[in-house]
Protein backbone atom coordinates (compact mmCIF):
# COMPACT_ATOMS: atom_id res chain seq x y z
CA UNK A 1 0.00 0.00 0.00
CA UNK A 2 1.42 3.53 -1.61
CA UNK A 3 1.07 5.98 2.31
CA UNK A 4 2.77 9.26 2.27
CA UNK A 5 2.33 11.93 4.62
CA UNK A 6 2.58 15.56 4.36
CA UNK A 7 2.54 18.51 6.89
CA UNK A 8 -1.04 20.04 7.59
CA UNK A 9 -1.54 22.46 4.48
CA UNK A 10 0.89 21.48 2.45
CA UNK A 11 -0.12 21.75 -1.00
CA UNK A 12 0.19 18.40 -3.15
CA UNK A 13 0.48 18.23 -7.29
CA UNK A 14 0.16 14.55 -8.59
CA UNK A 15 0.35 13.35 -11.93
CA UNK A 16 0.09 9.22 -12.85
CA UNK A 17 0.62 7.29 -15.90
CA UNK A 18 0.56 3.25 -15.87
CA UNK A 19 2.79 2.43 -13.40
CA UNK A 20 4.18 5.75 -12.82
CA UNK A 21 3.17 8.31 -10.08
CA UNK A 22 4.54 11.82 -10.00
CA UNK A 23 4.07 13.89 -6.51
CA UNK A 24 5.46 17.70 -6.04
CA UNK A 25 4.94 19.41 -2.97
CA UNK A 26 5.21 22.90 -1.17
CA UNK A 27 8.47 21.59 0.11
CA UNK A 28 10.64 21.91 -2.97
CA UNK A 29 10.35 17.91 -3.82
CA UNK A 30 9.55 16.22 -6.84
CA UNK A 31 9.00 12.39 -6.31
CA UNK A 32 9.18 9.56 -9.04
CA UNK A 33 6.87 6.33 -7.98
CA UNK A 34 6.72 2.98 -8.91
CA UNK A 35 3.08 2.00 -8.31
CA UNK A 36 4.13 -1.85 -8.83
CA UNK A 37 6.77 -1.66 -6.04
CA UNK A 38 4.95 0.95 -3.83
CA UNK A 39 8.13 2.73 -3.71
CA UNK A 40 9.59 5.78 -4.24
CA UNK A 41 12.03 5.30 -7.10
CA UNK A 42 13.36 8.37 -7.85
CA UNK A 43 13.70 11.94 -5.87
CA UNK A 44 14.78 15.06 -6.46
CA UNK A 45 15.18 18.82 -5.11
CA UNK A 46 13.46 21.90 -6.94
CA UNK A 47 14.18 25.10 -6.28
CA UNK A 48 10.13 26.39 -7.09
CA UNK A 49 6.35 26.00 -5.69
CA UNK A 50 5.00 23.58 -8.27
CA UNK A 51 1.56 24.44 -9.48
CA UNK A 52 1.15 21.39 -11.77
CA UNK A 53 1.95 18.16 -12.98
CA UNK A 54 1.30 16.37 -16.27
CA UNK A 55 2.76 13.15 -17.96
CA UNK A 56 3.09 13.04 -22.05
CA UNK A 57 0.39 10.36 -23.00
CA UNK A 58 4.23 7.82 -23.79
CA UNK A 59 4.60 8.46 -19.94
CA UNK A 60 8.00 9.19 -20.75
CA UNK A 61 7.81 13.09 -20.22
CA UNK A 62 6.84 14.98 -17.16
CA UNK A 63 5.97 18.43 -17.01
CA UNK A 64 5.77 20.54 -14.25
CA UNK A 65 4.92 23.98 -13.53
CA UNK A 66 5.75 26.47 -11.46
CA UNK A 67 4.32 29.65 -9.67
CA UNK A 68 7.21 31.65 -11.29
CA UNK A 69 6.08 30.80 -14.96
CA UNK A 70 8.65 28.27 -15.06
CA UNK A 71 8.16 24.64 -17.06
CA UNK A 72 10.08 22.14 -16.28
CA UNK A 73 10.76 19.33 -18.24
CA UNK A 74 12.14 16.02 -17.01
CA UNK A 75 12.71 12.77 -19.07
CA UNK A 76 11.35 10.02 -16.74
CA UNK A 77 12.66 6.79 -19.19
CA UNK A 78 13.20 3.99 -16.78
CA UNK A 79 12.32 5.78 -13.32
CA UNK A 80 14.89 8.69 -13.60
CA UNK A 81 14.19 12.36 -13.24
CA UNK A 82 16.36 14.41 -16.05
CA UNK A 83 15.66 17.26 -16.60
CA UNK A 84 16.20 18.17 -20.10
CA UNK A 85 14.08 21.74 -21.19
CA UNK A 86 12.95 24.56 -19.28
CA UNK A 87 10.54 27.24 -20.32
CA UNK A 88 9.98 30.83 -18.36
CA UNK A 89 7.16 33.09 -18.62
CA UNK A 90 8.03 36.41 -16.30
CA UNK A 91 4.83 37.73 -14.63
CA UNK A 92 2.82 34.36 -15.04
CA UNK A 93 1.97 31.73 -12.64
CA UNK A 94 1.39 27.86 -14.66
CA UNK A 95 -2.57 27.11 -13.86
CA UNK A 96 -2.75 24.03 -15.80
CA UNK A 97 -1.03 21.80 -18.38
CA UNK A 98 -2.53 19.45 -21.10
CA UNK A 99 -1.37 17.49 -23.58
CA UNK A 100 -3.87 17.10 -26.76
CA UNK A 101 -5.17 13.67 -27.88
CA UNK A 102 -4.54 14.59 -31.33
CA UNK A 103 -0.66 15.75 -32.37
CA UNK A 104 0.64 15.46 -28.65
CA UNK A 105 1.10 19.29 -28.27
CA UNK A 106 1.55 20.81 -24.93
CA UNK A 107 -0.86 23.56 -24.00
CA UNK A 108 -0.38 25.59 -21.07
CA UNK A 109 -2.87 27.78 -18.73
CA UNK A 110 -1.08 30.84 -17.24
CA UNK A 111 -2.40 33.44 -15.12
CA UNK A 112 -0.93 37.00 -14.31
CA UNK A 113 1.10 36.85 -11.21
CA UNK A 114 -0.23 40.29 -10.01
CA UNK A 115 -4.08 41.48 -10.92
CA UNK A 116 -4.39 42.70 -14.27
CA UNK A 117 -6.59 43.59 -16.81
CA UNK A 118 -4.34 42.14 -19.56
CA UNK A 119 -6.11 38.64 -20.95
CA UNK A 120 -3.47 35.83 -19.92
CA UNK A 121 -1.37 33.90 -23.00
CA UNK A 122 -2.44 30.85 -24.45
CA UNK A 123 0.11 28.99 -25.11
CA UNK A 124 1.01 25.77 -27.33
CA UNK A 125 4.79 23.97 -26.85
CA UNK A 126 5.19 21.90 -29.79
Amino acid sequence: MLIRSYPSGSAVRAAVHCNKLATATDNHQLLLWDLNCSQIAFSIDISCVPTALKFSHSGDILVMGCSTGELVFYDVTGFSLTAFHQLLYPGYSVLCLQFSDSDGKLAVSLVPIRASREKAPYVEVL
